[in-house]
């Protein structure tokens, strides 16, 4: 499978931000923001309690989290994987 220079321009750029940031933003806020949102749409508001949606907040922001983790982990090893596919570079200022 080849990886687009897109995808690479991008998961680089990502990787510069940091691990937490990228699982704070794709898992907690996106997955698991998304997720807590989709929930509270599905439920009537009659069965809306403080507890019940701090229940829901941990849950899905936990949830988010490992994504957003296994995310992370699956793309860096995937971003390795074609760096060590790339034929070494050679530096000319290495020869002189």
């Amino acid at each position: 499978m080849a990886d687009s220079a897109q995808w690479i321009e991008v998961w680089e750029r990502d990787r510069e931000r940091g691990s937490m940031r990228y699982v704070v933003r794709t898992g907690v806020l996106g997955f698991g923001g998304g997720m807590f949102i989709m929930n509270l749409m599905t439920r009537p508001p009659a069965v809306f309690t403080v507890f019940g949606l701090l229940a829901r907040a941990a849950i899905w922001g936990t949830s988010g989290f490992m994504f957003g983790a296994l995310l992370w982990l699956v793309n860096e090893r995937r971003y390795r994987k074609h760096l060590s596919s790339q034929p070494p570079s050679s530096d000319k200022n290495d020869a002189a």
